[in-house]
């Protein structure tokens, strides 16, 4: 039997958890041979929306930093509840270097055979900088990273911007193999004639406020004129004003309602700034509107959307920068695409979004 593994310390609460990490559990463990345990370090216990196949593995942590004397008790509240036959054949993956850790410091305290232990990055740690509470866990963050890249021989990234990032800033093991897994999305598209609308889902963040109202009323206008509305959607940092231009404001909602809702709607926008933040990033939102086969709206520089670009060069007509809006026909071609086009947006956003592709890339990664 194939046994993963997965643990996570800590940050288990919000929609980008319940999707990267519970929903690919919740679709791999329907794999035909494997078996899946998930492993919650964390202050709460939050397992709501797993598969009940799931075996789950809660043990509180201690402080929401991990210190060395810490390990032991860790490794025993493991041992105690992981339950695996002798034959099974073990894969660990591991969100971030923290659980990264903890699950290489089992290993070697038990002596296990793990057919691949795999550090999992989803961002770049300069995002600690950002606010004045979390940048003094900068330097501490930091050295964890370095510490997690210096012990890992399978590395996986969100992007290859994150790649880069990460070969270039650390002394990453000479030995490590480092691969691109982008975030997963369970939405598919939906046939509906004459979809119209642009759509910009939660909070606003990673990009100055001032800049996206500017950027946003640029898109609005040109569209207006044609009939279509821009919505906020989820968004609870406010308004801004918006809604006096004609853009609509939508309360949040649960994410099944968000899946039936956003069908409704043409268009995606994503706004960021050309930080490397957002160059290493692959926003959540950005998987979900490809896989629906919703054209995307975007400003700054985002890693996902470059490596599906390259990935798919025909759908570079789909994924529009904002700087290329500047009159109308080029609305007016946007206007123009069609179901038949966001059909083939959505086939090949599956390919590589698509949880099933994510799952399968992972299998690979982990066998290689």
């Amino acid at each position: 039997m194939n046994h993963l593994v997965y643990f996570t310390f800590g940050g288990q609460e919000g929609s980008v958890y319940a999707t990267q990490v519970k929903q690919l559990l919740n679709y791999w463990c329907k794999r035909h041979g494997w078996k899946v345990t998930l492993i919650q370090i964390a202050d709460d216990k939050n397992f709501n929306g797993l598969d009940s196949s799931i075996e789950q593995i809660f043990i509180k942590r201690k402080s929401k930093l991990l210190f060395s004397f810490q390990f032991n008790a860790y490794l025993r509240a493991i041992k105690n509840e992981l339950q695996f036959r002798s034959d099974d054949t073990l894969y660990f993956n591991s969100r971030g270097a923290s659980a990264f850790s903890i699950a290489t410091k089992f290993i070697e305290v038990y002596n296990l055979d793990v057919q691949c232990n795999n550090l999992d990055v989803r961002g770049t740690i300069e995002e600690f900088k950002i606010s004045n509470f979390r940048k003094l866990f900068y330097l501490y963050f930091k050295n964890e990273t370095k510490k997690a890249l210096k012990k890992a021989t399978s590395i996986t990234t969100v992007t290859s911007n994150l790649k880069e990032h990460l070969l270039s800033s650390f002394n990453i093991n000479p030995q490590a193999k480092i691969n691109v897994n982008p975030t997963l999305s369970i939405l598919e598209n939906s046939f509906k004639s004459n979809k119209k609308n642009i759509a910009y889902i939660g909070k606003i963040a990673w990009i100055d406020v001032k800049v996206f109202v500017e950027q946003l009323l640029k898109i609005n206008k040109l569209f207006l004129s044609h009939g279509w509305n821009i919505s906020i959607i989820g968004n609870s940092s406010g308004s801004f004003g918006l809604e006096a231009h004609g853009v609509k404001i939508v309360e949040r909602m649960t994410p099944d309602e968000l899946a039936e809702y956003i069908t409704n709607y043409h268009t995606g926008i994503v706004l960021r700034d050309n930080s490397i933040i957002n160059k290493v990033a692959a926003p959540c939102k950005i998987s979900d509107y490809l896989c629906l086969g919703m054209p995307v709206i975007y400003s700054g520089e985002i890693g996902s959307l470059k490596d599906f670009t390259a990935q798919f060069p025909e759908c570079k007509k789909f994924i529009v920068h904002i700087n290329e809006f500047e009159n109308n026909a080029r609305v007016e071609q946007h206007l123009a695409i069609n179901q038949d086009d966001l059909s083939l947006l959505s086939m090949n956003a599956q390919k590589y979004f698509g949880v099933e592709a994510v799952i399968d890339r992972y299998i690979t990664i982990f066998n290689s």
